[in-house]
């Protein structure tokens, strides 16, 4: 691995490695099933922020979690006290991760379908969810392939986006909504 020898954690050195030492599930008719925790960004009760949702769910690994996580966010959420941002007309064509930027690729009616809240919930619905895997760093938004255009008039998709914790409703934002009601 980049002109060093292959280690374990300690330091030895793992050497030749047989057949054997693989596990090829490829084609298989196992279907294993993974419980996996996933924490998603929906909007709040109001939709003026994000909302944290702590998500356990049965994972088969026929998809990345990637795009498993995408999927996700366009259904919406199953609980209550949490509203989905994206129409189910919004349809993902392709999600993959290279050199720690995941790049999601959207069809057109990620621009034109009415969303709930504003673009940028929208945007770091998808940033903030996505980033929570340790692989990713930064995601890189596109239409139809198309990264040179913006988001509702306001929001160029030109550059990859980093995680915004700005936008997440806080415990004390809850808190206050609870005394304020």
């Amino acid at each position: 691995v980049n002109d060093s020898a292959l280690t374990r954690r300690d330091g030895t050195i793992i050497g030749n490695m047989q057949a054997t030492d693989f596990v090829d599930n490829y084609g298989s008719d196992n279907n294993i099933v993974f419980s996996t925790r996933f924490i998603l960004y929906y909007g709040n009760e109001d939709s003026s922020n994000l909302k944290e949702c702590d998500v356990m769910e049965n994972y088969t690994g026929e998809e990345s979690k990637e795009e498993f996580i995408v999927k996700r966010l366009i259904e919406g959420p199953d609980e209550k006290g949490y509203n989905r941002i994206f129409p189910k007309d919004v349809k993902l064509i392709s999600v993959m991760t290279t050199d720690n930027i995941c790049y999601v690729n959207f069809d057109s009616n990620f621009l034109t379908e009415q969303i709930v809240g504003s673009p940028e919930l929208a945007i770091y619905s998808i940033v903030n969810s996505l980033s929570g895997l340790n692989e990713i760093h930064k995601v890189q938004i596109s239409i139809n392939g198309d990264a040179m255009l913006e988001y509702h008039n306001n929001i160029s998709l030109s550059e990859p986006f980093i995680r915004n914790l700005d936008l997440i409703e806080s415990e004390e934002d809850t808190t206050k909504l609870k005394l304020d009601n």
